[in-house]
């Protein structure tokens, strides 16, 4: 059989493979390489009482800016008669509240209220509720998947480069656009090209364990709104507030923070092939 069948080499669909080694040289010296990652430290402890997501950080309700605050800190600035103020999580904007502090001895985290819908819950996470209520043009899917098509090695460095734990493999590239397809992604209207690497992360329910993985993980975007989302509200950021990737590890329930950088360059290598090829008779 072909070695670059992909049923059969489903990993290495171009047919060839790197060594660990090789593939760590090259997205570490790629143009992706050095993007800032902030880690919100999540912990994972399940009662009666509580939903199952905690974090260090939340936001003031008040602050438009939605500037992360620690909890550590939270419990000073924001003590009140009865307790302490509620705050904001990061990820779904629902409220949490203050838990650890001055009771078991532990440090201080936020908690989603009981029957919480946050993705970042496990049992909450389904790819498709991401995507359901954004408006699609079905005219639009062509020039994606093209766009795509001439961007794959780009697109892989780039998230290689942002997303080292992931490990992202040109298997995971499959996977995320077979996600792509199910969940009609290439006709969503007004999406700019560049957030297509980090909307496909969020394709599938899980990146899976393997042998160059040491973590499963998945993917959530900030959630949209519950009825119909006019054209481009969702793209559209404005002001201070930057929009975010949320990497969530299993099986600690850690959450990570990525910024979206729209920017998409080529590769540093594609750059000198090409020069080096269109220099030659």
């Amino acid at each position: 059989m072909n070695k670059y069948n992909l049923e059969q080499n489903e990993q290495y669909p171009f047919g060839y493979e790197l060594s660990p080694e090789e593939e760590m040289d090259l997205y570490m010296n790629s143009s992706y390489s050095g993007g800032r990652i902030i880690s919100l430290e999540a912990s994972y402890r399940k009662t009666e009482h509580d939903e199952v997501f905690m974090s260090v950080y939340a936001y003031d309700p008040a602050d438009v800016t939605r500037a992360l605050v620690e909890a550590d800190e939270w419990v000073v600035l924001h003590r009140t008669p009865t307790g302490y103020k509620d705050g904001c999580c990061p990820v779904c904007k629902g409220l949490v509240y203050i838990r650890g502090h001055d009771s078991t001895g532990h440090r201080p985290h936020f908690v989603h209220y009981k029957n919480s819908m946050c993705p970042t819950v496990p049992e909450n996470h389904n790819p498709y509720n991401q995507f359901r209520n954004l408006p699609r043009d079905i005219n639009l899917a062509k020039e994606n998947k093209k766009w795509v098509w001439e961007n794959l090695n780009t697109i892989r460095d780039k998230i290689r480069a942002e997303f080292p734990s992931l490990q992202f493999s040109w298997g995971d590239f499959i996977s995320v656009i077979r996600g792509a397809d199910q969940y009609s992604i290439w006709s969503l209207k007004d999406m700019p090209t560049g957030y297509i690497p980090y909307v496909l992360l969020a394709c599938v329910d899980r990146f899976y364990q393997t042998g160059y993985r040491k973590h499963e993980c998945y993917f959530v975007l900030e959630p949209t709104p519950d009825g119909p989302v006019e054209a481009g509200a969702y793209w559209n950021q404005t002001g201070s507030i930057k929009r975010s990737l949320w990497q969530v590890q299993l099986p600690s329930r850690n959450v990570i923070q990525h910024e979206i950088k729209t920017d998409v360059q080529p590769v540093w290598y594609m750059g000198q092939i090409d020069f080096l090829l269109k220099g030659r008779t």
